[in-house]
Order: structure tokens, then sequence, then C-alpha cells
């Protein structure tokens, strides 16, 4: 029998084992405990920052400082197995993992463990999910001081993020000492994990790749899917005899894409939208598309059409568990637009840890954003198969977070680059140059192109009153790399759709083509230009402009006449004349890390990032807006990126702000007459005159008429006789402007009846870029042609071609002999020239008309 007191003992012991087991399970829940000098080794619990990282800061005597991180409180499990020493007394950041039960440690200035209140108006906060650990922090004001210096910390030794223990976020406060140097407009700029860069100057707080006013926001934000909401105008149908992707009608049609995470594959997408002021919402269902492969996730497009033109609409898309996102809006074009304005960008991939695309999509959106309609990007947009945490499209989400403020409002159609592409396994150079065009899957899979890879990813569109081509530079190069694999004739297939697309362009006011690789680049280097080279063949007197990327340094070269083998300077400016030139534009990186090469041939730009001290480093975007028949281009610069330093004098302390770089513009001809080009033909053939290629700027074209006798934008005649016509048309339109332009028709007899010594004879120089243009046999002996020489056309000259041989003219004595390899020069200027060759005693003639 137990006694009373027994029984009291008992009951004692059974309430200490319950606490001794609710202590430990208290603590167990809590999981790591700090255990240290500060704290006389009692339990502190680590504040959990991911699922495996844990962090607390705490502050040390100089009496041994030292500290373990125990599991349970009760020494079962604690690390590591000899106490962590500090070696000199002060605050610090202590981070622990608990999968490998790593350790780092930090010091700090203090450790703030009261109200973080006083500092709000000077904090930043950084998402604790956008992280695996806690993100190492460089700051520094441009001009001003280096703060993360002045505080001890040197770039290999940075300071780590805190926790805000009231919000659960990482945050970093301004000392208040730096506070009047932004005062004054100095930029305030971060680096986050060495690689994350951007400039900020008014506190916020950092969540998915885009900043929020405040943490309150950032707390409570809307529904967001994986990627976008971002705006395009593709369409996957197929159009024309190569099959390329349809452009929709920006008037009335906005195509919505965004990304939900792949568990969510299956949900039925929608966008609800209206006419701004409207109070009803309409609905659209995403479209109905044939499934990707597996392993390549899926993008929603939800294309709206039947728009009202030129007018703002409100939309919001749907996500799982009927969230919305937030409110965006967009604005549908004019149906009649003399005009085109649009934004270049290009090569902003993030993966390498030096870009600043956060800071270009930041200053486009807070300033320039009534400036353009729509965006072209020239490539690299992402490093495509780098994948960060098993996230095999994360960089393309972090192209579209960044730039969303941009993309959720104008429609964007891009040109791929080498950097778009996984690497290739099949070729031994993939990861070398990155170029891979037999897999553009993630390309089409973002921008609603055609997933069959037999199907071109390259696209030709019309917006306002300019044409666009959309190039694949990755074929030629690709291919030109790697030939043996090119059984389907991708790169010969390319250039015959390009040539075809910039002929008819002619029919556009103004004609751009855009890729990624360019087919010049004075500042040298980069092997595979020359695999892109051969389009400049197909653009002297049709293509306005040629913008491509891919060298990271801002170019605009002097107007040129550029074929595959030459570049001719002598113009006297930018246009479609003979005597002007295409302009050749290579964009500005939009935040990955720019170049400052340079070369010989630097003098080939008009314009390019420098000062006397040397070539810059500048990042930045292009603004182009063509205006009937005027042009204009601004590129806007924003300095550097990580460590690069500029020259003497340039952007002084690096400066990173936003600076007009380059400006240019000029007017074409308010009437241009283009009677086309220059025909040869047989007697007994109908030739068909067509002047379809003029252009009116100002009014519209109401009269039509050709030397010849005919009228009308197309007319024909049927030419009996052999011989040489030069035939000019002349246009007037409703302004009273006039223009004229001229035409030569050849006409050869195939069987003339006339003895000949040579079996045909070829004129061949400067007027037909050496080309082949066949001389007529009009009488005995005698073979004649017009040549036309154009205003402007620096030191024209000639030689004959007969019987497969060069017949020039060393002696300057009016005979012409295959041992003589000087050209004939044509001295007289500008006009048109009549030349007669004898060919039995092998003289010539050359008569001006």
């Amino acid at each position: 029998m137990k006694t009373a007191s027994q029984r009291k003992a008992r009951l004692y012991r059974a309430v200490f084992y319950l606490s001794s087991a609710l202590i430990c399970s208290s603590l167990s829940a809590n999981t790591w405990q700090f255990r240290g000098t500060p704290n006389n080794w009692q339990n502190t619990p680590l504040t959990q920052v991911t699922s495996q990282q844990y962090q607390t800061c705490q502050s040390f005597t100089a009496n041994n400082p030292r500290f373990k991180i125990d599991r349970y409180g009760d020494w079962s499990e604690s690390y590591p197995s000899q106490d962590y020493p500090i070696n000199t007394a002060g605050s610090y950041q202590i981070n622990f993992n608990s999968q490998n039960y790593a350790i780092s440690v930090q010091s700090v200035s203090t450790c703030d463990t009261g109200s973080h209140q006083d500092n709000s108006d000077f904090r930043w906060y950084f998402a604790p999910q956008d992280y695996h650990n806690p993100p190492s922090i460089w700051v520094w004001i441009s001009n001003g001081s280096a703060i993360s210096e002045l505080q001890g910390y040197t770039w290999n030794n940075q300071a780590s993020l805190a926790i805000d223990p009231d919000s659960g976020y990482y945050y970093w406060d301004l000392p208040s000492q730096y506070q009047a140097e932004l005062d004054r407009g100095l930029k305030l700029n971060f680096i986050l994990n060495k690689n994350d860069e951007f400039s900020r100057n008014q506190p916020g707080c950092y969540s998915e790749h885009q900043w929020y006013q405040d943490l309150n926001t950032c707390q409570n934000k809307p529904f967001r899917p994986y990627i976008g909401p971002y705006l395009s105008l593709l369409n996957p149908s197929l159009s024309g005899n190569y099959n390329t992707a349809t452009m929709l009608d920006p008037s009335s049609h906005m195509v919505v894409n965004y990304e939900l995470n792949q568990q969510d594959n299956n949900f039925v997408a929608a966008v609800h939208y209206r006419p701004t002021g409207s109070s009803q919402w309409l609905v659209q269902q995403e479209d109905q598309v044939a499934p990707l492969a597996d392993d390549m996730g899926k993008v929603h497009h939800i294309t709206l059409s039947q728009l009202s033109p030129n007018t703002e609409y409100q939309y919001k898309v749907l996500g799982p568990n009927a969230q919305f996102s937030q409110q965006y809006s967009f604005t549908t074009a004019n149906t009649s637009m003399n005009y085109s304005r649009f934004l270049v960008i290009g090569d902003m991939q993030d993966e390498q840890g030096e870009q600043r695309w956060h800071d270009i999509a930041q200053a486009i959106s807070n300033e320039h954003m009534d400036d353009f309609d729509f965006i072209i990007t020239v490539g690299d947009m992402v490093k495509d198969d780098v994948s960060n945490n098993g996230q095999r499209f994360y960089w393309w989400k972090v192209f579209f977070d960044k730039g969303q403020a941009l993309f959720a409002s104008k429609p964007i159609l891009p040109a791929m680059g080498n950097h778009d592409t996984p690497g290739n396994r099949n070729v031994s150079d993939s990861q070398e140059f990155w170029s891979n065009a037999e897999d553009t899957r993630s390309f089409r899979k973002y921008f609603y192109l055609s997933p069959d890879m037999s199907n071109p990813d390259y696209y030709s569109y019309q917006y306002g009153n300019a044409c666009f081509m959309s190039v694949n530079s990755e074929i030629p190069v690709f291919y030109g790399r790697h030939p043996e694999r090119d059984n389907a004739n991708h790169a010969a297939a390319q250039a015959s759709w390009l040539e075809q697309e910039v002929n008819k362009a002619q029919a556009c006011p103004w004609s751009f083509a855009y890729w990624h690789v360019p087919p010049i680049n004075p500042a040298g280097g980069k092997s595979e230009v020359q695999f892109v080279r051969p389009y400049t063949n197909y653009f002297n007197q049709k293509l306005d402009w040629s913008i491509t990327g891919h060298v990271h340094e801002y170019q605009r070269l002097k107007p040129v006449h550029a074929t595959q083998n030459s570049l001719d300077f002598n113009k006297t400016g930018y246009g479609r004349a003979a005597d002007k030139g295409v302009g050749y534009m290579i964009a500005a990186p939009a935040g990955q890390w720019p170049r400052n090469t340079t070369s010989s041939e630097m003098h080939q730009l008009a314009f390019y990032p420098h000062n006397h001290n040397g070539t810059a480093y500048e990042i930045g975007f292009s603004i182009i807006n063509v205006n009937a028949n005027h042009f204009e281009l601004k590129t806007y610069g924003m300095g550097g990126v990580g460590d690069k330093t500029q020259p003497s004098g340039y952007r002084s302390g690096d400066d990173r702000s936003k600076q007009l770089l380059d400006s240019h513009s000029y007017t074409k001809p308010a009437l241009q007459a283009k009677a086309g080009e220059d025909m040869q033909v047989n007697v007994g053939d109908t030739v068909t005159f067509d002047a379809s290629n003029s252009q009116a700027f100002a009014g519209s074209i109401v009269s039509y008429q050709w030397s010849n006798g005919l009228s009308g934008k197309k007319a024909t005649k049927t030419y009996d006789e052999p011989g040489s016509f030069a035939v000019t048309l002349s246009i007037t339109d409703t302004q009273g402007n006039q223009s004229t332009d001229l035409l030569i028709v050849t006409v050869s007899d195939p069987q003339p009846g006339f003895s000949k010594d040579f079996n045909n004879v070829d004129y061949r120089g400067t007027a037909n870029n050496w080309g082949t243009s066949a001389m007529s046999l009009v009488a005995d002996h005698t073979w004649q042609i017009l040549v036309n020489i154009e205003e402007g056309e620096s030191n024209p000259r000639f030689k004959f071609f007969a019987n497969d041989k060069w017949y020039g003219d060393s002696n300057n004595d009016g005979e012409t002999h295959s041992n003589e390899s000087s050209s004939i020069k044509l001295t007289q200027g500008a006009g048109l020239y009549q030349i007669t060759l004898t060919d039995n005693t092998r003289k010539y003639q050359i008569n001006k008309l």
C-alpha cells in the first residue's frame, strides 16, 4: 500500500516528465537552436529562411567567443563537432544549412533586434522564396560613396542580407549618412549574389525579378503566372509560298500569352478584357493548339479578335482556383497609319552573372512607353538550356519577369539569337558557339510559332508604313559551319525567302530587316559574320535598314553600298536612291555585359560609344520612328555592367544613368518614282513596265507616264527589233510633286543574221555591280548597250566579257584586248551612255547621250 507522500512524489515525477517532453517537443518543432557565449549556452531558435536554410544574428564579446548549432536543445545532435570560434569580437550574421550542416559567418555592423520601423523610409526588402541561401549584397553610389567598401567589405567577402523577423523578408537599410547623396540625384546601385544588378533610389520590395513599391504590396500581390502575361501578334497558321508564320492585324487583334506551373498545364486559361471605360468584361478562352513535347511544358495563347482600332483595352488573366492577375492594358493600332514606331532591344541574357536587363526595362517602362507601339528583339534574350534548380525554362522566366512592364503592354516580335537555342549534341563546337538551327522549339513555344521544325521560324509583316523581316541568322551560321547537316537546304531556302521579301518590301515606304549576327562588324572579331555577309547582296537600293546585335557593342555604320566582297561608303546619306546607302545598326546590349572592342575599321562607323581616351562600355536600347518620309533614331545608353571601367573622362565615376547616346534623322523625297530593274529580253518578247514600287509620302500618285508612249502604273509593250532602249517613268502626286526614274531595256535577237567574231558580249561594271548585262548585236560585228550612271556613283568603270574572257583597255587607246586588265573609265559624270563595241577590230566607242 502506497502512502499519500508516495502518490504525491509519483505525481511530481509525471508532471516533470510531461514538462520535459513538452519542452523537447517545442524545441523539435523549432528544430535548430543557437547555443554559445552570447546567450550563456542557452537555446535561442534560429529563424528559418528556406526549407534548408536558417539564420540568426549574435553579438560576441572578446572573452573566448564561440558557439554551436544544436538540433534539439539537449546536445544529442549539434554542429560542428568542436565549438565554432569567433576570432574578433563584434556582431555576426550566422547562416546554417540543415541539409549539409554548413555554417557561414558574416560580420555585420550591428544586430538590430528591436523594432524595424525607424529605418523603414530607407529600407529595401527582398522576397525570401527567391533565394535558396541568404543573398550577398554589394552597394555603391555612382559618383559617390562606395558603401560596401566603406563598411569594410570586399568583392570576395560581401555582406549577406539579414532577415527582418517581423516580415520574414531579407532587407537592407541605407545608412543615414548616405541619404544626402541620393537627395542630390546620385544613383544607388545594387548587385545581389554578384550577378543581379540594378539601380534604384526609391525603397521597395523585390520579388520574382520585379520591384513593388512597398512591403505590403509585395506580400499581398495578386496572382502571377509562372511566366507572363506578355503580348504578341504572331499566329502559327502558315502563309506564303515558304510557309512562314502569320502576323495578325494589329488594329483588330492581340495575343495574350502566359505560362503556369507544370502541374496546371491542363487548366483552361482565359483572358477577361474590356475597352477602357466600359463596365462589362468580355471573356476569351485559350486557343486550341497541338500539345508540345512533354519536356517543353505549355504556354497558353489567347487570341483576342474583332477589337476596335486605336482603342485602349484593359485585361487580366485567369489562374487556377479562380484567381485573377493584376489588371494590365494595351492599345490597338490605327487602321491607317502613315507612321511606324518601335523599340529595339537585344542581348539581355542573364545567366553569366553580368547583366542589367532589369535596369533597361525599368528605364523604358518609366519614361518611354508613349514613344513606341511594338517591340523587336535582335536575339539572345536568354541562355536557353541552362537550368536553375531544376527549372528548365528559368531564364525565359527571368527575361519575361524583368521585362513584364513592357511585354504586358506592348507586343513583341522577336528574332532569334544563338543563345536562344539549346546546345546541339550532334556537333563538337556546340558549347563554343551555342548556335543550333536544328532545335528552336523554345523560341517557337514562347512566340507562338509552328512547333513543327520543318516549318520556318523566320517571318515578315507590315506595321504601319513599314515592312519588316525577322530573320534567323543561326541558319546561315550553323549550316555554314556544318554544311553536311543541311540536307533540307534550309540555308538556301531562307536566303531565297529574304531576297523575295526585300524585293516585295520596296512597295513599302520603309523597310527593315532584323536578326542577330551582323553582316558587317567594323569593331572586329566574330568569325560567324562571314556566313551572314552574303545577305547584303539583296539590300542595295531596296532595304532601308539592317538591325542586328550579338556584338554587345553599339555601332551605326555610315551609309554603305555593301556586297559579299565590297564596301562602298561614298554615299550622300541613308536611303534607297543610287547615291544613298543602306543603314546598318548593331544594337546596344540591353543589359548583358557590353564590349569595347576596336579594330582598324572603326572609320566605317558613323557612331559608337567612345571619347578621345578610348572605347566605352554602354548597355542601352533604341527607338525608331518613321513618320511619312521622315526617319528618326534615338539610342540611349545606361553605362557599364559589373566592374567594367570606362575610359578617362567618359561617364565620370561610372555614372549609370540614362543618357542620349546617338541621335540621327533624315527625310526622304516626298515622291519617289521607281521604274523597276533594267530588263534584258529577246526580239518579239512582251515587256511589262511596273511602277508599283513608286512611293508618295505626302499625297497619292495620280499620274504615271512612260517615255515610250505608255501610261498607267502597269503597262506592256512588245519589242520587234534589237537594241538598247532607255525608258523614263514620270509620276505626279496630288500635291503637284513630280519624280522620274529611268530603266534600260536591252533587246537581243537570238538569230540576228549579222556577222560576228564573238558568240556573245556582256557589259560588266560598277553600274551593275559587276554582274552580266548582255549587249545587243545590232549590225555586222557591232554590239551596243545603254548604261545609266547614277548621281553620286564614284569612279564608274567597266570591262567587256566575251567568250568567257575579260577585255579591258590598259593603253587607253580605244581598243580592248583580253591581255589588257585595266577597267575602262566613264569620265563624264552621271547620265546615260551608249557603249558600242566592234568585235572584229576590238575598237569601242563611248557616247554620253
